[in-house]
């Protein structure tokens, strides 16, 4: 992103919607997530073998704290892109699943040096399995969209991307 001028709220969320999705990928054990948000990390680099001595499968439950050395580890592409602060001021509602704590329970602790690192601010909505789509049903009938990020699976598709509310992704992702 450019200095040049003050960035707007919708450039913020156009810019930053790839940085969420990578997140998302991360938080679900994709190596996309990774490679996204960092330098590669591809099974023989470093990063992939710094990530897989934090607790995690076969090595016992992460703590919070462990899911903010992940997400420290995955700013390298932020670093390069965004000044310290760049964002401050800004907002995001993140609409997603907190099922068993799991879900915004994981982006929390894997956003919270981006937050910290980009001045942006996080707000959470947390929703149940069972409350979930019919809130997201409701926001696209209605078009009272109150949520700039969401995690969303393949079964919604359909609905958001119908409607116009998704940004095209990058040819560089």
């Amino acid at each position: 992103m450019k200095n040049e001028k003050k960035i707007t709220r919708r450039r913020f969320i156009k810019d930053s919607a790839i940085a969420a999705a990578g997140v998302s990928a991360l938080a679900v054990g994709t190596s996309s997530g990774l490679s996204l948000l960092t330098r590669e990390a591809w099974a023989q680099s470093n990063l992939r073998t710094e990530i897989l001595k934090i607790p995690g499968v076969g090595k016992g439950s992460p703590t919070d704290s462990d899911w903010q050395k992940v997400g420290a580890m995955c700013l390298g592409s932020t670093r390069n892109n965004v000044s310290k602060g760049e964002f401050k001021g800004v907002k995001l509602t993140f609409m997603g699943l907190n099922n068993q704590n799991l879900h915004n329970f994981l982006f929390r602790g894997f956003l919270k040096p981006w937050e910290a690192y980009t001045g942006a601010k996080i707000d959470w909505v947390d929703l149940a399995q069972a409350d979930y789509n019919p809130r997201l049903q409701q926001a696209i009938a209605t078009e009272t969209v109150d949520f700039d990020i969401l995690e969303m699976g393949a079964p919604f598709e359909g609905d958001v991307c119908g409607k116009g509310l998704a940004s095209e992704m990058p040819d560089w992702v």
